[in-house]
């Protein structure tokens, strides 16, 4: 038999937000498994569930189930693997018409029409679903079946993979970045993958083989595997989900900026975790730092103060905090010295001061031509921040040792923003990290304060170690409608 191995990723793509966001992910039932069709698990591969009929017999075909990893390109994690993965009848019956549809949607329905998920079948659960503002026309609704004996999921939630989006790619280069396993060099651009040849079957092999896999027991019937049961688990029923903003980086600032003007215990509490963050960076230059703490202190939180997310003015300290959830300090790759020159003097612009003198404040605060081809004529928003903060304290005399710069970032992305990373721009060794870990720890305080449970909420989403928000709010969608 010759072996085929798939690729599919997972819970991404624009057909998502179709319907007002309704529209159910036919993913979902990769993860179940019906009643009333005996022990098999569906599982949905293709868009219109069809299949190439060269692979009908003579194959033994695996299915790699990965879904995007947080905002990183070219990373996925592994949800599951499925073995053995037996073609339904009728997905090969090829052809794009509405009566060739028909007729892979009638074999289907004989066959699986009774598949049950909770309280609704099969075509009960996505009937609802609209594509490009209409119903979707009649079709199979799965690609494959296979026993639950040889359905898997990771141990660890943390299994990541990269793959190379190359659209001629030959040589595959797929690397398990937590085993450190060979790579492979995979095309998703059209978001699954067909893996035949001898050679690339053998890396892949070697990829899945390294991951260790936990099988699917009967008793788990009914159950995302290795996720906990309870549907309330993959709702995130909160203001901020109600208003589609659990990642906006301008809605959550402005939540941390409130809630710290309001409280003061809040207050205290952050200060204390970057205080923490000081003596945890591996810069010791931050370890020498701290801001004091004063009963009663005086404190403003500006938002979006010279384009910064969140400055506070906590008495004598100004503190710069830039909030990365899931945008980069770079957007359009880097900046140069003239435009960025260009932004800072925008930021600063209410001095009014002539070239020349502004100039030299630029360079007295470190601004020069030289420095930043010393970085490879490449600045980002870290560059910008630190010297028009730099520049206005040169302006109004302020004591340049108590202005600290953090950059805060979900738990998810802390290799991405990791120290190395930042420090290859300008000016970005002067930033402390911290993590949405460390602003939960200063909110989950046992005083009340305002929407407290809908923000810690939202703020558990920011300090898991995993990115599966989306994942979780596609499967409880499915789980609803299901009637579960």
């Amino acid at each position: 038999m010759k072996k085929l191995y798939l690729v599919m990723n997972t819970f991404s793509g624009s057909y998502f937000e179709e319907n007002y966001s309704r529209n159910i992910g036919h993913e979902c039932i990769n993860f179940f498994m019906p009643n009333d069709i005996g022990e098999k698990i569906l599982i949905w591969f293709n868009p219109d569930g069809k299949f190439n009929p060269e692979y009908k017999s003579g194959y033994t075909i695996t299915l790699l189930m990965v879904t995007n990893y947080s905002a990183e390109k070219n990373k996925y994690r592994i949800l599951g693997l499925a073995k053995d993965c037996q073609i339904i009848e009728g997905v090969t019956v090829g052809g794009k018409k509405k009566e060739k549809k028909f007729e892979r949607y009638n074999i289907f329905k004989e066959k699986y029409g009774l598949a049950k998920y909770g309280k609704k079948t099969i075509e009960e659960i996505f009937q609802d679903n609209l594509y490009h503002g209409k119903i979707e026309e009649k079709d199979t609704l799965a690609t494959f079946w296979v026993l639950p004996e040889n359905m898997y999921v990771p141990k660890s939630n943390k299994e990541i993979i990269k793959m190379k989006k190359e659209d001629n790619a030959k040589d595959f280069n797929l690397k398990n970045e937590m085993n450190e396993s060979p790579a492979i060099n995979l095309n998703l651009a059209r978001m699954r993958r067909y893996i035949k040849d001898t050679k690339d079957i053998k890396q892949i092999e070697e990829i899945i083989n390294n991951i260790e896999w936990e099988q699917l027991v009967l008793e788990k019937k009914n159950e995302l595997p290795y996720y906990p049961r309870n549907k309330e688990y993959y709702k995130n029923n909160t203001l901020f989900a109600l208003t589609g903003t659990e990642k906006n980086e301008h809605v959550i600032s402005n939540m941390i900026a409130s809630s710290l003007k309001k409280s003061p215990e809040l207050l205290t509490n952050f200060i204390e975790e970057l205080n923490k963050a000081f003596k945890k960076s591996p810069n010791e230059e931050h370890n020498k730092k701290s801001i004091e703490i004063i009963q009663g202190q005086n404190v403003d939180c500006i938002r979006e103060n010279k384009y910064v997310d969140l400055t506070l003015l906590v008495n004598e300290y100004t503190i710069i905090i830039e909030n990365k959830i899931d945008s980069n300090i770079a957007e359009s790759g880097y900046d140069d010295y003239e435009k960025t020159k260009r932004q800072i003097l925008k930021s600063l612009k209410e001095f009014d001061l002539e070239e020349k003198e502004m100039d030299q404040y630029l360079i007295t605060a470190g601004f020069t031509k030289e420095k930043v081809e010393k970085y490879k004529n490449q600045c980002c928003q870290l560059t910008k921040y630190y010297i028009q903060t730099q520049v206005d304290a040169l302006i109004n005399d302020k004591d340049k040792d108590k202005i600290f710069y953090f950059l805060l970032f979900p738990k998810y992305n802390e290799k991405k923003f990791a120290n190395d990373a930042i420090n290859k721009w300008l000016y970005g060794d002067k930033y402390v990290l911290i993590s949405y870990e460390e602003v939960y720890n200063a909110f989950n305080i046992d005083d009340d304060y305002s929407y407290k449970s809908d923000i810690k909420r939202q703020l558990e989403l920011l300090k898991s170690e995993i990115d599966d928000f989306k994942q979780n709010e596609e499967i409880y969608k499915f789980l609803a409608k299901a009637g579960f």
